[in-house]
């Protein structure tokens, strides 16, 4: 059986009381349900977790304290410094039961985390055992208990980060653990905090990674808006910039994604990342890849980038740092969304010189899959139905480079494909005149 422990000004102090009669008659929001689970191996058996809201006049949720079967509630934090000194940091079992004694004290709550966290990076069996859901919603619960507490948040962000980029079943549980809200209050509350944004972001990056119900849950829960502050709050920060970007890119291509993100001013913030951390690679790819997916099939997008000046940033991207490939490779990917079915941003990019930037990619790359595809692609999104546009790119010997890349890659049928379709559209688009 479960036992709640409550303190604070919404109940009389040092009330003890089980769970579902705390949740009922004192929160006007779930915070878990009591469970029993014979044979459960976890030391944890939460059922659910959600965000404790204070009532309606109340000026904070009461603290809550959960405590493992078996012990006695412990309300003393000096007594609780003595849990963390005699718990057997290698076996997750007595990390979390020594967690669910104080809850609701933080140097516990990081100690503890930060003994999980060892164990994840050392793999194995302590691993699995770290990312099975019911201590997951633990994790999740130290975060939401402790909601003030930058060092708390900060271990958390960065054990379930780290768990994120391991393994795609782990998203799934930390999801269901509640691990998205969890990370976007972390950065709403500590917007300040650089060392969290970075990590909230990156967390957000590797729980969307490849979960597309994530992209939109990330977005629904105000997502959106904390990377964007967070971004705006540190600018000169680079660790936050990158994994801003990453963030937003990795939530799109999704239309809703997209329209949200621009409507929030995410366009801008993005050039700005760019514009300020020009030398940095990672940035530059990043934000090129971001500006790539707002602009696909999104006809206002594509206006809104050109007009802050976007397709000049990713021209600047790509002549600074024409020694590292993916600059390259992202860079033709942003040039061909931004100007498919873009008449005015076709001519945009030509008269600013990116037709020349991409074949000098082109030719520095020519074993690279993606920047031959994607470089071949914004080819054909530059010449589309432009006899002008043709002819320059014949002038500046495009159709070689374009031969080049179909005999270096004739048996990878997607390059292939792109290289030949730019050839007949080069063709088709001076036949028209003639």
């Amino acid at each position: 059986m479960w036992t709640c422990f409550a303190t604070g000004s919404a109940l009389e102090p040092q009330t003890k009381t089980p769970a579902p009669s705390l949740l009922t008659s004192q929160l006007s929001s779930p915070l878990l349900r009591e469970a029993e689970k014979p044979g459960q191996k976890s030391p944890i058996a939460f059922e659910h977790v959600e965000v404790a809201l204070p009532r309606s006049g109340q000026e904070h949720a009461p603290d809550v304290a959960i405590y493992v079967p078996g012990t006695q509630p412990v309300a003393d934090s000096r007594v609780l410094s003595d849990v963390v000194q005699s718990w057997d940091s290698s076996r997750v079992s007595s990390i979390t039961e020594g967690m669910g004694k104080g809850m609701t004290v933080p140097t516990v709550q990081q100690a503890g985390l930060q003994n999980l966290s060892a164990l994840a990076q050392s793999g194995g069996e302590g691993m699995e055992a770290i990312a099975d859901l019911e201590v997951l919603r633990l994790v999740v619960l130290s975060m939401t208990m402790n909601p003030s507490a930058a060092p708390v948040q900060m271990e958390a962000l960065r054990l379930l980060r780290f768990l994120a980029s391991s393994k795609h079943q782990y998203k799934l549980s930390m999801t269901s653990a509640g691990a998205v809200r969890a990370a976007i209050q972390a950065m709403q509350e500590h917007v300040q905090d650089a060392s969290i944004q970075t990590l909230g972001c990156g967390l957000l990056f590797h729980l969307a990674d490849s979960v597309p119900d994530n992209k939109i849950k990330i977005a629904s829960l105000h997502g959106v808006s904390a990377v964007l502050l967070g971004m705006k709050r540190h600018k000169q920060n680079a660790d936050v910039q990158l994994e801003g970007c990453s963030a937003l890119r990795i939530i799109m291509p999704n239309v809703s994604n997209q329209t949200k993100i621009a409507n929030a001013g995410g366009v801008e913030v993005i050039l700005d990342a760019m514009l300020t951390h020009g030398g940095n690679a990672a940035i530059q790819q990043q934000g090129s890849w971001a500006l790539c997916n707002l602009a696909y099939h999104h006809t206002e997008n594509q206006a809104l980038v050109a007009s802050q000046g976007g397709l000049k940033v990713v021209l600047d991207a790509m002549t600074r740092h024409a020694s590292f490939e993916k600059v390259q490779e992202h860079g033709c990917w942003a040039v061909k969304n931004l100007c498919a079915s873009s008449a005015a941003n076709q001519a945009l990019a030509v008269q600013l010189g990116l037709m020349q930037a991409i074949l000098s990619a082109m030719r520095l790359y020519p074993k690279s899959q993606g920047v031959q595809e994607q470089g071949s692609y914004a080819l054909l999104d530059l010449v589309y139905k432009s006899w002008a546009n043709a002819a320059f790119l014949k002038s500046l010997s495009g159709d070689d480079v374009l031969e080049a890349c179909l005999e270096a890659f004739k048996d990878v049928a997607p390059v292939r494909k792109a290289a030949q379709n730019t050839l007949n559209e080069i063709e088709k688009a001076l036949s028209s005149n003639r």
